[in-house]
C-alpha cells in the first residue's frame, strides 16, 4: 500500500539536505569529505571564496538593486547563461551536485553582485571565468585543499592558502599570501601582469621565476641550483589529453617519485610515478610547460636542460616542492613573510 508522507516531514527532509536562500537568508548545502571538489564558473561578477571549519557550502550575495527581483517574477526562477542555468539559491546563482563535485554557476545579473561563497577548508576548489571581463576581482582565502584558477583579465588575491596551487590569470594581477607551502604537488602561477607572492619564512621550495619583459625582486636569499643536481630533481611530467571547444587543453600531470633509472643492459629508462591529476589549461598557456618532439609529452622542468636568460632559479631552506612563477609582461615580487603574517 502506497504511503503518503506528512508534508511537514518532507519539508524537514529537504531543509536538512539543502537550505535554499530566502529573502535575506544564505543558501546552505552540506558538502564535505575526502575527494570532494567545488567547481565554480563565473560569468561576469566579483566573488569572495573563504575556507572555514564547517561541513556546508554557504552562498550569499550583495543586492545591487534595492527593489530585488521584479514583482512580476514572483513565483518564478531566473534562468541565465548559455546553458540555461536556473537560480536555485535565491541569488541568481545555480548549484548542482554531481557525485563528488558541487558545481556553482555565477552568471551576471543586475540584482545581485559580489557573491560570497564559504567552503569547508579542506575541500578542493576550481574557479574559472568564461568571458573577457575587465576590472573584476576574486578574493580567495583560508583554503587548504588543491586550488585551480583560470581567469582572463580578473585580478586574483589569495590569502592564507596552504594547498597546491595552479593559477592562470591571463592579464589580471596576482597577489598571494601563503599560510604554508604544500609539498604534495608543484605550484604554478602564471600571468601577463605583475605577480606578488609572499612565502612563510620556513617554506621549503625550489623556485623557477620568469619574466620576459619585467624584473624579479625578492628579499629571499636564493641558493643556486647546481647543473649536476638539477637533473636529480624529481620532475612533473604532463600529457595532453585532448583539446576543448575553446582551444584549451586538459593537461594530465604525473608527479615523478624518483629520478629516471637507466637499465645498463637494455639502455632503457624507467620512472616511478605517484599522483596523477588533471588541469584544464587555456590556449597557449604562458607557463613552464613546453612540448617535446612528439607533441604529446610535456616537461614542466624544461628550464633545467635549456637555461633561459629571462628566468631565475634557486632554492630556499634547502629546496622542496617546485614553485613556478611566470609574469611575462610584469614584475615578479617574491617576499619573505614578516612577523605579523604579511
Amino acid at each position: 500500500m502506497l504511503k503518503i508522507m506528512n508534508v511537514s516531514a518532507v519539508l524537514a527532509l529537504l531543509v536538512a539536505t539543502a537550505s535554499f536562500g530566502q529573502e535575506g537568508s544564505p543558501f546552505k548545502i552540506k558538502f564535505t569529505g575526502k575527494d570532494k571538489k567545488v567547481s565554480i564558473l563565473v560569468y561576469q561578477n566579483a566573488i569572495k571564496v573563504t575556507g572555514y571549519d564547517g561541513d556546508e557550502v554557504i552562498i550569499e550575495a550583495e543586492r545591487t538593486n534595492s527593489e530585488g527581483f521584479p514583482k512580476e517574477a514572483e513565483g518564478l526562477k531566473m534562468v541565465s547563461g548559455n546553458n540555461g542555468i536556473a537560480d536555485n539559491t535565491g541569488f541568481g546563482v545555480g548549484v548542482q551536485e554531481t557525485g563528488n563535485v558541487l558545481k556553482i554557476t555565477v552568471p551576471k545579473n543586475k540584482y545581485y553582485g559580489n557573491v560570497s561563497i564559504k567552503i569547508p577548508r579542506e575541500v578542493a576548489v576550481s574557479i574559472s571565468e568564461n568571458e573577457n571581463i575587465w576590472n573584476n576581482k576574486w578574493n580567495i582565502s583560508g583554503l587548504s585543499g588543491e586550488i585551480e584558477l583560470k581567469a582572463n583579465h580578473t585580478a586574483i588575491n589569495l590569502d592564507d592558502i596552504s594547498g597546491p596551487l595552479v593559477c592562470y590569470a591571463g592579464w589580471g594581477k596576482v597577489k598571494i599570501n601563503y599560510g604554508s607551502v604544500s609539498q604534495k604537488a608543484p605550484h604554478s602561477i602564471t600571468s601577463h601582469s605583475p605577480v606578488d607572492v609572499t612565502l612563510p619564512a620556513d617554506s621549503k621550495a625550489t623556485l623557477y621565476l620568469k619574466s620576459a619583459f619585467g624584473d624579479v625582486f625578492t628579499d629571499w636569499e636564493l641558493t643556486p641550483i647546481k647543473p649536476e643536481s638539477k637533473k636529480q630533481q624529481p620532475d612533473a611530467l604532463a600529457e595532453v589529453e585532448g583539446s576543448k571547444n575553446d582551444g584549451a587543453v586538459e593537461v594530465i600531470i604525473n608527479e615523478v617519485l624518483e629520478t629516471d633509472k637507466v637499465d645498463v643492459a637494455t639502455k632503457t629508462k624507467t620512472s616511478t610515478l605517484t599522483k596523477k591529476y588533471g588541469i584544464v589549461m587555456p590556449p597557449s598557456p604562458q607557463i613552464f610547460i613546453s612540448k617535446n618532439g612528439d607533441n604529446k609529452a610535456w616537461d614542466f622542468a624544461n628550464i633545467n636542460d635549456h637555461p633561459d636568460p629571462n628566468a631565475v632559479d634557486g632554492s630556499i631552506n634547502g629546496g622542496g616542492v617546485k614553485v613556478f612563477i611566470n609574469a611575462s609582461n610584469g614584475n615578479i615580487y617574491l617576499r619573505k613573510k614578516k612577523a605579523g603574517g604579511k
